[in-house]
């Protein structure tokens, strides 16, 4: 009996917070504007970055295919990866300082997956990845 006791205290104190509180802390996590924005982890090297990317749609895709094949993967990206120091999407030029190839391909095939395309049907377009 006393060990359960003493398992009891260890516990965690709960926060608790009122469903309006909740609801703006999720609100502000993930939009910014009238966007939103999902959160994901990459490997680079020895660390782990966070990439921030909205959704893409049929009609940035469209836009996409009008592009060289060496220019589609950095167009997607600057439609979708978003900047939280300028609070704004990245531009193409920003994207190339910073983004190594292999690493924009695995997120430009990610956004690509999360926005509900078919990797077959990406394949049989001719898209680089």
């Amino acid at each position: 009996m006393v060990e359960n006791m003493n398992n009891i205290e260890k516990k965690p104190k709960i926060v608790e917070k009122t469903l309006d509180q909740l609801l703006n802390e999720t609100e502000s996590k993930i939009t910014q504007g009238n966007e939103y924005y999902q959160t994901e982890k990459f490997r680079l090297g020895d660390g782990i970055i966070k990439i921030h990317f909205k959704l893409i749609n049929q009609e940035i895709i469209m836009q996409m295919y009008d592009k060289k094949e060496n220019e589609r993967i950095p167009y997607l990206l600057s439609k979708s990866l978003y900047n939280p120091k300028t609070k704004d999407l990245f531009s193409e030029k920003q994207l190339d300082k910073f983004l190594p190839g292999g690493l924009a391909i695995v997120i430009a095939y990610k956004i690509l997956q999360e926005s509900g395309f078919d990797e077959n049907v990406m394949k049989n377009q001719q898209l680089p990845f």
